[in-house]
């Protein structure tokens, strides 16, 4: 795309498959979503922003991330792990036996029933899986409980990637 804000776009991170995502009267956010091939530490997206300076535009940030899920009123995040009692998942893999671990208090109720859609993104290196877990409603007390056994079916085969879980970084604090 032709403009000043593209330039800057363009001497920052070369050229890249970008998108612009956000534009106001103060600024431009732009994604880049094919970085140099391999497994990436923060994230699998870069973002740009290029701010507006009276008639003139600079740069003013950049940074790894990840996409995420927005869930709906009433649910929250959940972690998952490959369930032990079946069969690590080889290449054919399409389905995939999880167990899940909500963050809210649910009175030891396990999360049957309550686990939203996944949120699923694939890339050559990566499966992604982000989920979600409906509340309880009223107040609820924290005794822990054990983690739910779910299936996730996969719209593609497993391959050599990775299985990632979004929202385990959340806990531990570490980049995603």
């Amino acid at each position: 795309m032709p403009g000043p804000e593209y330039d800057i776009l363009r001497s920052s991170i070369g050229n890249p498959p970008t998108r612009e995502v956000a534009r106001d009267e103060t600024g431009v956010t732009f994604l880049a979503d094919d970085r140099s091939p391999g497994p990436w530490e923060g994230g699998r997206y870069l973002w740009v922003d290029v701010d507006r300076v009276g008639a003139s535009w600079r740069w003013s940030g950049a940074g790894d991330c990840e996409p995420r899920a927005w869930g709906p009123p009433g649910y929250g995040a959940a972690t998952w792990t490959l369930d032990p009692a079946f069969r690590r998942p080889g290449p054919t893999a399409q389905t995939l036996h999880l167990l899940v671990s909500e963050w809210t208090c649910s009175s030891g109720r396990s999360a049957h029933g309550r686990i939203g859609p996944a949120y699923v993104t694939y890339d050559a290196f990566t499966i992604r899986i982000e989920l979600l877990v409906r509340f309880l409603p009223g107040d609820q007390d924290c005794p822990g409980v054990a983690p739910t056994p779910a299936r996730l079916r996969l719209s593609e085969p497993l391959g050599d990637r990775t299985l990632k879980d979004l929202n385990a970084h959340l806990l531990t604090g570490t980049g995603g």
